[in-house]
């Protein structure tokens, strides 16, 4: 039987939202200022509503309740994630079993800390999941890994065998031809680890 394909209106997207954020020290840095009043995470929340997707799940972890606030008032499903300092698999884990347990084809993957991945780039990977919804999507800017990542039901047993901090990237190194790649712009790879990360994110939007 053929995997039935996503689309915008079915989609659904995982924010993982659960980490430390240790190499910012004290910082949150989900909760860190971003445009006009705004949290890095709710950024990224609003990006994939720009993209069409209705179901949106936040994986929840350090600082729940605080990660809940910045996002209240838009729609979301929280998932959380007691064993998040376990690493990034456990939080990928809880949010895709939970997107395929509501009858989902497969989820989209997008990391808390990335605000410069636009709802342009999320709305051509889901074009990608559309016409190949059995492959796994990665976008690539400038030849490195980008996101988010569509990953297809048929991978769960693959996803609850990841272990620590192995996340999509470990699951598209098994999968040979059955990734597609989907070219995006550089910002698409940009994360924000560490406090410069963050101001160097912050001064390409003045």
């Amino acid at each position: 039987m053929t995997a039935p394909s996503p689309s915008r209106a079915a989609l659904s997207a995982i924010i993982l939202a659960a980490g430390q954020s240790n190499r910012m020290g004290a910082m949150n840095k989900l909760l860190l200022e971003w445009g006009q009043g705004g949290t890095i995470v709710r950024e990224v929340a609003e990006n994939a509503r720009a993209a069409g997707v209705d179901d949106l799940i936040v994986v929840t972890g350090h600082e729940a309740e605080r990660v809940k606030r910045a996002l209240e008032c838009m729609e979301c499903t929280f998932v959380d994630n007691p064993s998040y300092r376990d690493g990034l698999a456990s939080s990928l884990k809880a949010g895709f079993n939970a997107a395929i347990g509501s009858g989902a084809p497969g989820a989209l993957i997008l990391l808390g800390d990335m605000p410069l991945v636009t709802a342009a780039v999320i709305g051509r990977v889901i074009e990608a999941a559309a016409a190949n919804p059995e492959c796994l999507v990665q976008p690539v800017a400038e030849g490195m890994p980008a996101h988010p990542v569509w990953l297809p039901k048929r991978i769960k047993l693959a996803i609850d065998r990841l272990e620590g901090d192995s996340g999509a990237r470990a699951l598209i190194a098994g999968e040979g031809d059955n990734v597609v790649n989907v070219e995006v712009p550089a910002s698409a790879s940009v994360d924000l680890d560490t406090v410069d990360d963050y101001r160097d994110a912050i001064g390409t939007l003045t």
